[in-house]
């Protein structure tokens, strides 16, 4: 019974400052402001739909949990904590698996909630209650957050430089614009467009070769092969006539659709 006391005080604290942060942070978004200014909040935030609502929904969840635990309705409490478990898998699972960045805010928030559901857990135990629910929410966590991983494009962030190319091993086309660079001695960055479908095709972007070409605080966006060499030819060998490269056949508008790479021809 002790260990019990001591488990029910424990978890009551993790609620209270899960309500204390959620609350903080709540009413510094209606001001305009936040708790985090990591780039990862920052980009998590632009993702979201509106940033005061989400606090919101978190400080209803952690009063509401609160709430159960001072009243003796533990069962509300025990849901509650379960269904924000499985949810904060998908928002873990979005920042880890999807944009790669992490923000601190939204952490602190998941390690509340998965220590909540650890004291819940073990006070269980100590009773001697049923704890099926509870473990069905860690498998639930665990199965958001690897369908998230198996699922989900990442969104990834582009190297800096003056050139980057988004290729595939597999395109012709692709080919094409690597070895003209390679033998021009064209400073260009290559990412293999993998890294990079989730962020092409929210631009709405769904053919290789990309060349993304930076100047002058400019960002300018070229597709396909019989596009992109020309261009590079313009910017870089101005003078260079004659070369054999420049003078292949380039069909279709040379590209080949990043997610049916296998049907794409030279």
């Amino acid at each position: 019974m002790q260990l019990s006391k001591w488990l029910n005080v424990a978890l009551r604290a993790v609620l209270a400052l899960g309500v204390a942060l959620t609350l903080v942070n709540f009413l510094l978004e209606l001001g305009g402001k936040r708790l985090c200014h990591s780039e990862g909040c920052l980009v998590v935030d632009s993702f979201s739909k509106s940033d005061p609502l989400m606090n919101l929904l978190g400080l209803l969840f952690f009063g509401a949990a609160l709430a159960g635990e001072l009243l003796g309705a533990v069962n509300l409490s025990g849901l509650l904590l379960t269904l924000a478990l499985v949810a904060e898998g998908y928002l873990l699972g979005f920042q880890l698996f999807v944009i790669g960045k992490l923000c601190h805010f939204c952490l602190a928030v998941f390690t509340l909630v998965f220590v909540a559901n650890l004291l819940y857990l073990f006070r269980n135990l100590a009773e001697g209650r049923d704890v099926k629910a509870t473990l069905l929410g860690f498998l639930g966590f665990l199965t958001v957050l690897f369908m998230v991983w198996f699922v989900n494009p990442q969104i990834g962030e582009l190297p800096k430089g003056e050139n980057v190319i988004i290729y595939s091993p597999n395109c012709p086309h692709c080919e094409r614009v690597l070895s003209y660079c390679r033998s021009h001695n064209i400073n260009a960055t290559f990412v293999n467009v993998n890294r990079e479908k989730g962020l092409c095709h929210s631009l709405g972007l769904d053919e290789i070769p990309i060349l993304i070409h930076r100047e002058g605080g400019k960002l300018e966006i070229i597709v396909g092969d019989s596009r992109i060499i020309p261009y590079l030819k313009e910017k870089y060998e101005k003078k260079e006539k004659g070369n054999p490269l420049l003078n292949s056949p380039l069909l279709n508008g040379g590209a080949c659709d990043m997610f049916e790479e296998k049907a794409c021809s030279p």
